[in-house]
């Protein structure tokens, strides 16, 4: 009994599907189609966010990003890492050769051990897998934007070395 209301109810749902579908491509029409114009970008994602959940991701992400990675350790509970986050990821959204990579410190103390994160809000910039600057706290945008010009003026050539 349940086979021949359900094969019923397939056939049903089906003949509807498909008359919808042609009265929709009738009322629509195929030229409209052939008319519109598709363009597509070629410039590849050039900024990109992304929050790292693990060493193994870290190591992925940042350490082995061929381009350079500005990483903000930070904590929920931490109010100036409210306020220094977005800062970053305006900087690095306009930025297009940065990228973010956010670590919470609650949830990677692994990360945190490794790179001796002893307060937070914790900025460290990597490129090719090297740290080129670090700051602890909260700093003023002019230190934000300098360190963000300072990757990008380096992007095409070899990372800076600590000053």
């Amino acid at each position: 009994m349940l086979q021949i209301i359900k094969s019923s109810l397939i056939s049903t749902l089906s003949s509807f599907v498909k008359s919808s579908i042609a009265q929709n491509l009738r009322v629509v029409g195929p030229g409209v189609f052939a008319s519109t114009k598709r363009t597509f970008s070629q410039d590849p994602v050039v900024w990109k966010k992304y929050a790292v959940n693990d060493h193994e991701q870290f190591d992925q992400l940042v350490i082995n990003n061929g381009q350079p990675v500005i990483v903000d350790f930070h904590a929920e509970w931490c109010e100036p890492c409210h306020i220094l986050t977005p800062i970053l990821n305006a900087l690095t959204e306009k930025s297009k050769h940065i990228d973010l990579a956010i670590v919470d410190v609650e949830q990677n103390q692994d990360l945190v051990e490794t790179f001796d994160v002893k307060a937070v809000p914790a900025v460290l910039a990597f490129c090719n897998g090297v740290i080129v600057d670090k700051f602890i706290g909260l700093v003023d945008e002019k230190r934000l934007e300098a360190l963000v010009k300072k990757l990008k003026l380096n992007n095409n050539k070899s990372c800076p070395m600590p000053e």
